[in-house]
């Protein structure tokens, strides 16, 4: 896997040729970017001393959890496993089992999800809302009692907790989350934002 991306690479972002080098891979946890981002648009806005963060990344594949301290320092890191996507499957299930038939995709669920219709498909005649309703707490409880399991106090030594990733679109999830989580704009755009200053602050340490 590394050995491909080390080197010179020729790419074309919004129709420009440009060029970059790749001369170190460091390994992070998943979830570092967000907060990093998060902790740097606070320090931009803000004159006052910087908090303790703990971002909690819900994607489709896992959960994760990173805090980094007043420092910006890594303070903890955790993750879990299945995400976002076994919401739709258990809801597929569930919908087969009302209807004695064949489950439908967890793709025309995980449509209705994100166009927010809960309807197969997006717009299908299908509606789920109800079982949306009491599939998604179930599912957030499963994962946050095995995050915290496994975080070690992370999430409540952090003075700010702000959830990110695609699952933080989720209808209704906000309302299902303790008091003290915010959700991040932009929280799909993140990670990949706060890795790029990641890196930058460790290919350079002692820039402003």
């Amino acid at each position: 896997l590394i050995e491909p991306l080390m080197g010179s690479h020729e790419l074309v972002i919004n129709g420009k040729r440009k060029t970059c080098r790749i001369d170190a891979i460091s390994f992070q946890p998943e979830g570092l970017g967000a907060a990093t981002r998060l902790r740097e648009l606070k320090m931009q806005r803000s004159h006052q001393p910087v908090p303790s963060f703990a971002a909690l990344d819900i994607g489709g594949g896992n959960c994760s959890v990173v805090g980094l301290n007043a420092d910006g320092e890594v303070a903890g890191f955790a993750q879990t496993t299945p995400g976002v996507m076994t919401l739709y499957s258990d809801i597929a299930t569930a919908i087969a089992t009302r209807q004695g038939g064949i489950a439908p995709t967890d793709d025309a669920v995980r449509l209705g999800v994100e166009l927010g219709t809960l309807k197969l498909g997006g717009y299908g005649a299908m509606d789920f809302q109800d079982l949306y309703a009491t599939a998604l707490p179930q599912s957030l409880q499963s994962r946050l009692s095995e995050i915290r399991a496994k975080a070690g106090g992370i999430l409540d030594r952090a003075a700010v907790k702000v959830v990110c990733g695609g699952g933080a679109n989720l209808p209704g999830l906000m309302a299902q989350l303790p008091d003290g989580f915010v959700k991040a704009n932009n929280p799909q755009q993140l990670e990949s934002q706060g890795l790029l200053e990641y890196a930058h602050r460790l290919a350079d340490p002692l820039e402003d």
